[in-house]
């Protein structure tokens, strides 16, 4: 880290002494490390990117990366994973290159609209709903882990997860929702730009007689900067990535222990069961789509930038689509199955 500090004073002072020691994709992978993804709101997932590109890209010269044959052999090495995760490690890549062009470390770049691309043709769309059912599960088995052993994370996370399918809050802006950002006269919570995703200010509404309201209500007494949905006394929580595999498992009468000291809680039930957290702001979107919600309104509440990407959340069936239609066009005949 020292190493890539002093490089990046060097960058900005001597740009010839730096590409001299530090031309290989390892040394601009530190240089990029410590002056950009510290930025991101997301600097986790990108350092992780970073690091599985620099066990693969490590070794090659900056030159090297200028002609596609690299990054093509990476796309193969990695054919086993799913097209979207390999997609997320192009997008790093691209952009740190890109990042090295701006700096003069590279003279080009192969990712153009006629070398390299980046195609989503091949992403799978999730199609993962919660049902009612899963979800009274989930609530019930939060008092399964209400207790000693589990820090008490049942009474945290229960309504974190009614907030999350109410409110379709992404997990850090829930996080990071403090209890001055609670309007009360208007019966909404505001996202300020810091903390969402696309760095704009969000408000959503509440219902003021739903079960959301009554857990605001409870944390009322917390001061203006506690925050809403951390510990009880209103302390910042990173994360509840533990608790949260525990709870899946045990609502659906899965094990939950560790596979090994530390470790994560029974993987291969995890995989079995495909919940992720984010499934529930999906879930939330198409709930509001049935409720009669149209897209761009959805896109609003749900702080996205373009409609291509709230279309991607609603899950529309073709039983779905032949209920509309007759309604809408044939004069409220039922659709053929």
């Amino acid at each position: 880290y020292r190493r890539a500090c002093v490089a990046s004073y060097l960058l900005v002072v001597t740009p010839e002494f730096y590409r001299s020691g530090w031309n290989d994709f390892r040394g601009a992978g530190h240089l990029y490390a410590a002056r950009h993804i510290p930025q991101l709101k997301g600097h986790a997932t990108a350092t992780s990117q970073l690091k599985i590109l620099r066990e693969h890209l490590g070794d090659l010269p900056l030159a090297a990366l200028e002609r596609p044959a690299p990054i093509e052999d990476f796309r193969r090495a990695f054919s086993h994973r799913k097209p979207a995760t390999v997609n997320r490690y192009l997008a790093r890549l691209r952009h740190m290159l890109g990042w090295a062009q701006a700096r003069g470390l590279v003279t080009r770049t192969p990712f153009s609209r006629y070398l390299l691309t980046i195609s989503t043709k091949r992403e799978t769309r999730r199609s993962r709903r919660v049902h009612p059912a899963e979800e009274q599960a989930l609530l019930a088995a939060c008092d399964l882990i209400d207790d000693a052993r589990h820090w008490y994370a049942g009474r945290e996370l229960k309504p974190r997860i009614e907030a999350a399918l109410d409110l379709r809050l992404r997990r850090g802006e829930m996080l990071a929702l403090r209890n001055r950002d609670v309007d009360w006269h208007k019966h909404r919570v505001v996202l300020r730009g810091a903390t969402t995703k696309s760095a704009i200010l969000r408000a959503v509404p509440f219902d003021p007689q739903g079960r959301v309201a009554a857990y605001l209500e409870t944390r009322r007494f917390l001061k203006p900067d506690g925050y809403v949905f951390g510990s009880a006394s209103g302390d910042h929580v990173g994360s509840f990535r533990t608790a949260w595999e525990t709870l899946v498992l045990l609502a659906h009468g899965e094990v939950a222990d560790r596979d090994k000291r530390r470790g994560r809680v029974n993987t291969e039930g995890l995989k079995q069961i495909d919940l992720h957290w984010h499934d529930m702001r999906r879930e939330a979107a198409c709930r509001w789509r049935e409720k009669g919600l149209d897209l761009r309104e959805i896109q609003i509440l749900l702080g996205h930038s373009s409609l291509l990407v709230t279309e991607r959340y609603l899950n529309i069936s073709n039983d779905e689509l032949a209920d509309a239609m007759a309604k809408k066009l044939w004069g409220g005949k039922e659709g053929k199955r």
